[in-house]
């Protein structure tokens, strides 16, 4: 009969501890979700991508915890179904945002390898061109000056 309440005992206090315990891994997996998700935002806006979308989408995750947390379920079914969807979100906004901030890190090194290909060859074919043309303008005077010199004898 002991060793029933014993169990009974031991039984009641594990429930008891694990239902906090699961409840601050939750908190602490919405929390680095969440911080995860702000730093890919972050690095996708500072690499000039437009994170207008993913920004909605990062605030639906929010709206889904607040669901969570108030126990007024919207979006959702009951708490823990808001907080997968909200860690879920979370973890879709963290792959997009790092996902756009290669496009535009791609899309930045296109532009500058563009920028070299197009500005380089130009500015090479008009220093060319200036440098022919002024030689052509050089030549034509020291013809210029050569036919118009007098001849003159030389006086022995």
């Amino acid at each position: 009969m002991q060793e029933i309440i014993l169990f009974a005992f031991m039984a009641l206090v594990l429930s008891i501890n694990l239902i906090p315990t699961h409840a601050r891994a939750q908190a602490i997996v919405n929390e680095s979700s969440i911080d995860s998700a702000v730093a890919g935002l972050q690095r996708a806006a500072a690499a000039g991508a437009d994170v207008s979308a993913l920004t909605d989408k990062f605030n639906m995750g929010l709206d889904f915890l607040r669901q969570a947390q108030d126990s007024d379920f919207r979006s959702c079914s009951y708490s823990n179904d808001c907080q997968v969807q909200a860690n879920e979100t979370f973890a879709s906004t963290t792959k997009e945002s790092a996902i756009l901030t290669q496009q535009s890190n791609v899309a930045s090194n296109y532009y500058s390898i563009m920028t070299y290909g197009l500005f380089v060859p130009s500015v090479s074919f008009a220093t060319s061109l200036s440098i022919i043309c002024l030689f052509k303008i050089w030549k034509s005077y020291q013809i210029k000056r050569f036919l118009d010199m007098e001849i003159s004898e030389k006086e022995d």
